[in-house]
């Protein structure tokens, strides 16, 4: 019974052995199932105690911060969705068109810009439609 209880709890194992303590007396603890508890609830409270609180903060602001991207991504993922969901092939197409066109665009230099850009207005004009947010107005989100 001493190995089988060394595996869980050799500190007690090792004090009924060497008849340490309470263990030294001629009768038996009287409560062997609170005697147990009782260890257990208390290593637990010292292992909790030895942990820095510090730490725990650091860790806690880690995943704060996590979740927070996790959410925002959750919650972009699920507009754009929603977003192609409500697009038309003739408004994918014209996004399609208008992306090819700012490529084509490329850093804003040459002859054909002045024409690139008025054709990419025009494509931006005929998806307008799916985006209520105001993107297709939102020259910054051109990146003419």
């Amino acid at each position: 019974m001493l190995a089988k209880l060394e595996t869980a709890a050799p500190a007690w194992a090792g004090a009924i052995r060497n008849r340490t303590g309470v263990h030294g007396r001629g009768e038996p603890p009287r409560d062997a199932a609170s005697a147990w508890t009782w260890r257990q609830l208390n290593d637990e409270l010292d292992r909790r105690a030895s942990v820095s609180l510090e730490i725990l903060q650091a860790k806690s602001e880690k995943l704060r911060e996590q979740l927070r991207r996790v959410t925002v991504e959750l919650i972009d993922k699920r507009s754009w969705s929603s977003q192609a969901r409500r697009t038309t092939s003739r408004q994918r197409q014209a996004l399609v068109g208008w992306l090819d066109t700012i490529r084509r665009i490329g850093k804003g230099h040459g002859i054909r810009v002045s024409l690139l850009r008025a054709e990419a207005a025009r494509k931006m004009s005929e998806c307008r439609g799916p985006f209520p947010c105001g993107l297709c107005r939102c020259r910054a989100s051109w990146k003419l």
